[in-house]
């Protein structure tokens, strides 16, 4: 951790407050040598004088002291705070897999802070990086991807938002999210600053959402038996499977573009109601319905 943020002054700033300090102490002893000796050669009237004059200037000395001294420790106080929010902002990019990177596109530099080359689990190449050796450290089939990201904010976009996939030294490949942004467009001195985040579990969960959700639309859409979603408060129909069209007549768009209350007879309309507004654990689990197709026949239903 850095000496500032336990409370203690960097090193070159307290060899400076003691050089401060004994500046105007040494100053301070000069002048009174000074006033001595004029006082010894003085006459009667001025040697009443110069008690009050080394008087007035020991005052002065020591005010003047005080003020740089309290001044003093107010830069420190403020630097020491400064010192600390920066260590706390480092482990919070450190935790949160975060690096910020630096294009000097005239030069082909590219600068990296010391959580990106973590993140790619790369060392800092000898003689500097390059844009061509970062290209080689991307997924083979994101480069193209990759490459037209660049291609279009290099073509005049302020900020892109990306992500593509990296592969380590050991080959496990890792999702990062990017983004980038211009910072001088002046031709001979073109600079680009981003950052990059490791983001390989937000996307791992997110793939296996969109599965679930795959799977749960599949079994929905199959289920031999007829399913539907409605909206409580409306009692619209949000999405119904094969199985309801194939059981009351209807095509989807036609459910869809109605509610509830068009397969129920007309005097079940508040009881309906009523049961829609339940929550789950108080709807009556099995509980047998009348329900009409679309030709106006009817059918008895449980609904669970």
């Amino acid at each position: 951790m850095n000496p500032a943020t336990e409370g203690t002054l960097p090193t070159p700033l307290a060899r400076a407050r003691w050089q401060l300090t004994a500046g105007l102490a040494v100053s301070l002893l000069l002048a009174a040598a000074s006033a001595a000796l004029l006082f010894q050669q003085a006459d009667p009237l001025d040697r009443i004088a110069y008690p009050v004059l080394i008087l007035m200037l020991g005052v002065f000395w020591v005010v003047l002291l005080r003020t740089l001294v309290t001044g003093h420790r107010r830069q420190t106080r403020l630097l020491q705070t400064m010192l600390a929010q920066a260590a706390l902002l480092q482990e919070t990019r450190r935790l949160a897999s975060i690096g910020d990177w630096t294009w000097e596109l005239d030069t082909d530099r590219v600068l990296w802070s010391e959580e990106l080359y973590a993140i790619y689990d790369r060392s800092p190449p000898a003689d500097g990086l390059d844009i061509q050796t970062v290209a080689t450290w991307i997924h083979p089939d994101d480069r193209e991807r990759l490459a037209s990201y660049f291609a279009e904010v290099l073509g005049g976009g302020d900020s892109r938002e990306t992500e593509y996939r990296i592969v380590r030294p050991d080959g496990e490949v890792r999702n990062l999210y990017a983004r980038g942004e211009w910072v001088d467009r002046t031709a001979g001195r073109r600079v680009m600053r981003g950052i990059q985040q490791d983001i390989t579990e937000l996307a791992s969960t997110r793939d296996r959402l969109r599965e679930t959700q795959e799977e749960y639309a599949f079994l929905f859409e199959h289920n031999p038996l007829p399913m539907w979603v409605f909206e409580r408060d409306s009692l619209r129909f949000l999405a119904v499977n094969a199985s309801m069209l194939d059981t009351y007549g209807y095509s989807r768009e036609e459910l869809l573009a109605g509610t509830m209350l068009d397969i129920r007879p007309p005097q079940d309309a508040l009881a309906v109601r009523k049961a829609a507004l339940l929550e789950s654990s108080q709807r009556p689990q099995g509980q047998v319905w009348t329900h009409l197709r679309k030709d106006g026949s009817r059918l008895r239903a449980a609904i669970h």
